[in-house]
């Protein structure tokens, strides 16, 4: 009987242990993520003062600058494979191994810097490792390294920014043709003469109204009043 208190004991304990255990991992979580993305817990924090503010459903759409859209871009780094954010990037964001993964003794061993010391005795702790770190796992594209980079996005380029700045250029390049177009035109054609011509028309019209008024002037004289 006091066997089984005990044994009923120790489940309740587990029970209870099992579930704080997995309300903290959920709140842990929650609080690495807004860590993690602040982009997102600034929005949630701004979404929560709006609620509160106007109640409801009521939320002022707010559109994301260029720069915020870039920084939450998911991208695929080319050493690693993984996806990150910009905003995740750091100098300790990418691991990898410096060295080599082959057979090889432990650097504590002198075989491992001279193949000439190799032993028999060697062969009990000669396996593949990695000779920067002794690891023996391989890992997929070295993301358990002793070492730590940047992440870099794909050596092409993004395709999507790719088509936009062609779309760009093309758009530009097509503006600029017709500019050259009208440019040269203008340049073809002589505005000088042309403006001279308008001008000598125009004097040439002034004259022949002149004489016209001369000429009633001059009749006008040789009236005789009896």
């Amino acid at each position: 009987m006091v066997y089984e208190g005990w044994v009923r004991f120790w489940l309740w304990h587990k029970g209870h242990k099992q579930a704080f255990e997995l309300k903290y991992k959920m709140i842990k979580q929650e609080l690495d993520l807004r860590r993690l993305y602040p982009e997102t817990r600034d929005d949630l924090e701004r979404r929560e003062n709006v609620t509160s503010k106007y109640g409801g459903d009521k939320l002022p759409v707010v559109r994301k600058t260029i720069l915020q859209t870039h920084k939450m871009k998911s991208i695929e780094c080319r050493y690693c494979q993984e996806v990150y954010l910009e905003t995740q990037n750091h100098d300790s964001a990418c691991p990898f191994h410096s060295g080599e993964y082959k057979v090889s003794c432990p650097k504590s061993c002198p075989g491992a810097k001279d193949n000439k010391m190799v032993t028999t005795k060697c062969m009990s702790h000669r396996f593949k490792r990695w000779t920067c770190c002794d690891v023996r796992e391989e890992s997929s594209f070295g993301r358990n390294g002793c070492a730590f980079r940047f992440h870099m996005p794909p050596s092409g380029g993004d395709s999507l920014y790719i088509d936009r700045v062609k779309t760009i250029e093309n758009r530009d390049n097509e503006v600029l043709g017709k500019l050259d177009y009208a440019l040269e035109k203008v340049r073809g054609e002589n505005h000088v003469l042309e403006a001279f011509k308008i001008k000598s028309d125009q004097l040439k019209e002034i004259a022949d109204l002149l004489v016209d008024e001369r000429k009633v002037v001059a009749r006008y004289e040789k009236l005789k009043f009896v």
